[in-house]
């Protein structure tokens, strides 16, 4: 009696097999990871590219609002000024 027993051929060659299943099953797992690596980076670049272009809409969201309340606030100044001389003409 060996290692195996009585029937040494049959459980070295199922032995054996088992582990060529395993490292088929490692090799395919090995694929599927480094397509998974790759998968993720290219999402990776993809949320920088989305990241950096929400940065910039709202960079001229924040800029176009500046703008806006910069032509209020004018307009304002200038309705004020026109209220002063209509007001100034009516007294007289």
């Amino acid at each position: 009696m060996g290692i195996f027993g009585d029937n040494r051929a049959d459980e070295a060659e199922a032995t054996r097999r088992q582990l060529q299943e395993s490292e088929a099953k490692r090799k395919a797992l090995a694929t599927a990871l480094a397509d998974e690596r790759k998968q993720t980076a290219a999402l990776r670049v993809e949320l920088e590219k989305a990241n950096a272009e929400l940065a910039t809409a709202r960079r001229l969201a924040a800029k176009a609002r500046q703008r806006q309340k910069a032509s209020v606030e004018r307009a304002n100044r200038f309705k004020s000024r026109l209220e002063k001389t209509s007001g100034k003409a009516q007294v007289l």
